[in-house]
This record gives C-alpha cells, sequence and structure tokens, in this order.
C-alpha cells in the first residue's frame, strides 16, 4: 500500500482522473488537512485530519471516506448487505446508505452503475450514516 500523503484540494479533485475511477469525500472543511491514501489495489483514503495533526497519525479517531471499486453489482452488493443483517434506506433513485450491523461508526454508500463501494468512518457512532443521508459525501470532480 502506498504510504499516507497530505493532499491539497487540486490534488484530490485530479484523483478520479488518476486512479480512472469515481472518488469520494464529504467536502472541504475548514482547518483540515487531507490525507491520502491510494492502494495498489486502487483502494482510496481520504482522511480529514486536524490542523497540526501528522500526516499518517495512526490514531482511529479521524472522518476518513474510502472508495473502493468493486467486482459485485449494486444488485450483489445490496443482497450481500441485506444477508448480512445491514439496515439499508434508499436515498433516491440509484443510491442506498447501508449501516452494517454492529459497526456504528461505519456505513456505505452504494451508487448504480458504478461499481463502487464507499465507506464513511467517523469516531461517534451513527454520525457516519447521517453524512451520507445529509448528502455531503460526493464524487470529487
Amino acid at each position: 500500500a502506498n504510504r499516507p500523503t497530505e493532499a491539497t484540494l487540486g490534488a484530490l479533485a485530479a484523483l478520479p482522473e488518476r486512479v480512472g475511477h469515481p472518488v469520494y469525500w464529504a467536502g472541504a472543511r475548514p482547518d483540515t488537512a487531507y490525507e491520502l491514501t491510494h492502494t495498489s489495489s486502487g483502494l482510496v483514503y481520504v482522511r480529514y485530519l486536524p490542523k497540526g495533526t501528522p500526516i499518517g497519525d495512526r490514531r482511529p479517531t479521524f472522518l476518513t471516506v474510502g472508495s473502493y471499486p468493486s467486482t459485485r453489482t449494486f444488485a450483489q452488493e445490496e443482497a450481500h448487505a441485506r444477508r448480512s443483517g445491514a439496515a439499508i434506506r434508499s436515498l433516491g433513485p440509484g443510491r442506498i446508505l447501508i449501516r452494517p450491523k454492529g459497526q456504528p461508526t461505519s456505513a456505505y454508500l452504494l451508487v448504480r452503475d458504478q461499481n463502487m463501494q464507499v465507506e464513511v468512518f467517523t469516531p461517534v457512532a451513527g454520525q457516519a450514516g447521517r453524512l451520507i443521508a445529509s448528502g455531503k459525501v460526493a464524487p470529487l470532480r
């Protein structure tokens, strides 16, 4: 896996073209450094670090948005989530929110026709799902 690096807003905007698939984030935030990790398998993580937090900080206490290319279709991902007992909510045509059972700090967004899984992690239980439902988790453009 690549080591995490600090990314400017410009570098983030160029990411989807560079990696060849959509990359999601939770929007620009004041007083925040953006940490980017792009693994050799194509996973992309954007972590939001409070200013002054070192890049690569190991504490699992920061908002993180992961974009994961998937080999499964939207329908297969949705069926898998249902079988696992996750709570599933429609967010409009072709978009669903998945709240995994027993993982209150993570939630997933599935978007039809993208073969992508988007994971949002926050240290506060329930917050990841609210962030996705709010529409703030969106592809970088």
